[in-house]
């Protein structure tokens, strides 16, 4: 293994610059018989071999600088121009000019180059230019070499053994290098205990307490959730145990991103870091495992089972609610919205699931920047599979902490009671969402959402469970659609063409009458009187529990309004005078047609009387709760629908919308974050809340596509 010159500690360059200064001593009077030379050619080679020397282990470490540039020029020029004889000199004026130029090109780099202005600005191309220049033909180890050899040829005849001798030792330290040296001198020392771990890299950087970047050494073989041991740089004694979550190329070397679990000597106290041994001791040191130094402790921690499924970490400005994360998962972790997260707080698993993703970027090295994902999850909280649903948790994690992805193979534990229907999954996971039928159908619910995103489905499942569990279904539609979609389920059609013949005569010219008028009131009572009777009681009475209400008109005129109206509340006069319980549910189709919103009743002649009766609709819902009457209201733009009514709706399932108003509107039920999800929504994905759902926070839910039914109408597309 190859090992860096900057793995070196300060104190054992120190003592392999006195080592090589002592050796060129020794050179020195192995050539001229002498210590220290007096005559120019011993003071050419010793000064050109000390000068590399000081550069190998000091001065440039990893890279010459325009700083180091200036210094090596300078130092060069000064000597050349004291020589007395320079004729014997090889080369004196060309180095002399060699040597003004990289002084004038790393000088002119210092001065163009600005840090305020672009990268790609002309001032700085061309300073990274003359850098590039500069600095590869002015590094220590060459520049110096260059004047070293041209001195030995100057003063030695090439055929002599003082020139081999030179030349030997001036190609040990170029060649095989201090680095080089000191690790061959540690191997034959062998001051490498037994249990020594391999040395892997430098920690560059501490991310956060559990997350730390290193870089790694020249020809060292890593994977993926490899286990490391890591001595931290900010104590000597400080040592971690962890994994290498993933390596990176930045500037041509290999960096790694480490998580830490927990203290090595808490794991593994006997295992030994021996570096405080060797020569390369240094704090800031990453050593590799292998599967027999890690401990059953250690493998039994949650970080360590949940290695695979790591995603990200808990970022600053997060709450109780909702949580930021900077997204740290692999190629091979597939992320996306709607997906489960779960960390520990404590002693308990939370659950978040993820509504959001913000592209950002951080600086990871001087003049280097990388792109990040920061991540918005939502709280939905503890799982409770007594009740098959979610507790709100009442804090939020810790800053740095690790987030894991739930896995759609992760076995979750329910059981559905009595009157709980399975809607379907959290997106990829296997935790489900239950809803009761009598709070979805007593508590009054909303189905919202764009054409093709699911409404229908979800209402026809709705549909066949509540008649499967006997509760009367009166399906209001002017679109004329669901007599046809909902035929295999033997519908009962409540107005049928002669009545409506006769509902049409019976209200022609209605909206004439004034309210007070006793013709306008005794053509009301009779009509009310005949729906009482006629159509709502028979089918109260008998064992059909679907029956479907539509008018051939669909468009929002007076008539329609009125019969539609005094239809509800014969409805709701019928439920009022039971003595026992009967629950009713009403589903409005397209509920715009049936409930406007005010600005968009669309009714010429007595508007206030139009939206009078919209408003007397509006309390058959209100107080048609306390008789176990409940709305389903299926829309598709909250803003047509009347706020009377679905303000009154206790549980809201929304699929895909864009329209403004609407994404408004669910941000008082939702939360901002849920609804900024809407938009993103897949198909038969929604986002679900309320009184009838078992989790007290939003969920977005995959909703199970059923083969039981299936609307004809989406059955031919």
């Amino acid at each position: 293994m190859k090992t860096e010159v900057g793995e070196l500690t300060k104190a054992t360059k120190t003592i392999f610059l006195i080592g090589f200064s002592v050796l060129l001593f020794v050179v020195t009077k192995l050539v001229t018989g002498r210590w220290l030379p007096t005559a120019e050619d011993g003071v050419w080679f010793q000064f050109g071999l000390l000068l590399v020397v000081l550069g190998s282990f000091f001065l440039e470490t990893h890279f010459s600088k325009p700083n180091d540039v200036v210094i090596n020029s300078i130092s060069v020029l000064v000597t050349l121009l004291s020589l007395s004889n320079r004729k014997d000199f090889i080369g004196w004026y060309i180095m002399v000019i060699i040597s003004g130029l990289l002084l004038v090109l790393s000088l002119l780099t210092l001065i163009l180059y600005n840090r305020e202005e672009s990268e790609f600005s002309q001032r700085n191309r061309i300073a990274k230019v003359l850098y590039n220049i500069s600095t590869f033909a002015g590094q220590g180890r060459l520049f110096f070499s260059v004047i070293f050899l041209l001195a030995i040829a100057s003063y030695y005849s090439t055929k002599s053994d003082d020139f081999f001798k030179l030349l030997l030792f001036w190609g040990f330290i170029t060649i095989i290098g201090p680095s080089g040296l000191a690790n061959l001198v540690d191997r034959l020392i062998k001051l490498r205990v037994k249990g020594k771990i391999q040395d892997i890299g430098t920690i560059i950087g501490i991310l956060s307490p559990n997350v730390v970047f290193a870089k790694v050494n020249e020809d060292v073989k890593i994977d993926k959730y490899d286990p490391v041991a890591i001595r931290l740089s900010t104590s000597a004694r400080r040592k971690e145990i962890g994994f290498i979550l993933g390596d990176y190329l930045l500037q041509n070397e290999k960096w790694i991103r480490i998580i830490t679990i927990d203290s090595l000597d808490k794991l593994n106290p006997e295992l030994e870091i021996a570096q405080e041994n060797s020569i390369f001791y240094k704090k800031g040191s990453v050593y590799k495992l292998t599967e027999d130094e890690i401990t059953n402790a250690f493998k039994d921690k949650y970080i360590w089972k949940n290695r695979k499924g790591i995603v990200g970490i808990v970022t600053q400005d997060s709450d109780i609610g909702e949580i930021k994360f900077e997204v740290i998962a692999q190629p091979d972790v597939t992320i996306e919205e709607g997906m489960l997260l779960k960390t520990m707080i404590g002693k308990d698993e939370v659950i978040y699931q993820i509504t959001n993703g913000i592209t950002e970027k951080e600086a990871l090295k001087k003049e280097s920047e990388s792109g990040f994902i920061r991540g918005v999850a939502q709280q939905l909280g503890i799982w409770n599979s007594k009740k098959s649903g979610f507790d709100r948790f009442g804090w939020v994690p810790s800053l740095n902490s690790i987030l894991f992805l739930v896995k759609s193979e992760e076995k979750v534990d329910y059981t559905l009671g009595e009157g709980e229907i399975l809607l379907g999954n959290i997106p990829s996971s296997k935790y489900p969402v239950v809803f009761k039928l009598e709070d979805l159908v007593s508590h009054h619910t909303a189905i919202l959402g764009i054409t093709g995103s699911g409404k229908t489905w979800l209402a026809f499942t709705l549909i066949k469970e509540m008649i499967d569990q006997k509760i009367k279904v009166i399906c209001i539609d002017f679109t004329g659609k669901y007599k046809q979609d909902l035929d295999q389920l033997h519908p009962v059609i409540l107005v049928p063409e002669d009545i409506i013949k006769r509902a049409n005569k019976a209200l022609e010219g209605i909206e004439d009458f004034r309210v007070s008028d006793p013709k306008y009131k005794k053509k009301i009572a009779d009509i009310q009187g005949y729906l009482d009777k006629m159509l709502v009681k028979d089918f109260m009475e008998k064992n059909d529990y679907l029956a479907i209400f539509e008018l051939p008109d669909i468009s929002n005129t007076f008539s329609v309004l009125e019969f539609t109206q005094l239809f509800l509340q014969s409805i709701f006069n019928y439920a009022k005078a039971q003595q026992e319980k009967m629950q009713i549910c009403l589903v409005l189709e397209e509920a715009h047609t049936v409930i406007p919103e005010e600005a968009t009743l669309g009714i010429g002649g007595d508007f206030g009387r139009s939206k009078g009766i919209v408003g007397k609709i509006s309390q058959i819902a209100l107080q048609g709760r306390k008789y176990f009457v409940g709305f389903l209201v299926i829309a598709q733009r909250t803003a047509n629908v009347t706020k009377t009514v679905l303000n009154q709706c206790n549980t809201i399932i929304s699929f895909t919308a864009f329209d403004n108003t609407s994404l408004a509107y669910l941000k008082n039920h939702l939360g901002e974050n849920m609804v900024n999800a809407i938009p993103n929504l897949k198909e038969l994905q929604a986002v679900t809340v309320g009184k009838a759902f078992k989790s007290n926070n939003p969920v977005i839910v995959q909703i199970e596509k059923r083969s039981e039914i299936i609307p004809i109408s989406i059955g031919k597309k």
